[in-house]
């Protein structure tokens, strides 16, 4: 009997670069990803956390909220100095959103399940995403619309 191994982190990571290389995404889009997700992968193994993506929970994706917004900028950069101040929220959004896609390619692959993110979830700032209307709300909307109807005769006087 063969036991095959759950894939690693990196092997996913190089099957989402291979894939988004392949439909036509911008190098530099696939670039941010592959770095928020490598990035991603080193803060669990620092933390002494498993890296088997079916086991990653929005705890984990807390922990590294909580780890991005302790970061200094800079701090691991080889040419530029930390700085005293700490990454922007725009930054953290970036690696967030970052992770989103990842994630959500690794569902659209079977890989997993389901996303450790729902909607709105780790956004700094912001409520989450614009939800459709329901055809309650679109009627109360149309509802709150005055119609005046003109005849010609009025538009001639």
């Amino acid at each position: 009997m063969i036991t095959v191994q759950p894939a690693t982190l990196e092997h996913h990571i190089a099957g989402y670069q291979l894939c988004a290389t392949t439909e036509g995404k911008s190098p530099n889009s696939v670039a941010i990803v592959t770095s928020s997700a490598n990035y991603f992968h080193h803060f669990l193994t620092s933390q002494g956390i498993a890296a088997d993506m079916t086991e990653v929970t929005h705890h984990e994706i807390r922990a590294f909220i909580l780890h991005l917004q302790h970061k200094r900028c800079f701090s691991d950069h080889r040419f530029n100095h930390a700085q005293d101040k700490g990454l922007s929220g725009h930054t953290i959004n970036c690696y967030l959103r970052s992770l989103r896609i990842f994630f959500s390619w690794l569902v659209s692959e079977g890989i997993i399940d389901g996303t450790p993110f729902f909607a709105g979830f780790g956004e700094i700032g912001h409520s989450g995403r614009a939800r459709p209307h329901t055809p309650k709300t679109i009627l109360n909307l149309l509802g709150c619309i005055y119609i005046l109807v003109f005849s010609s005769a009025d538009w001639n006087s």
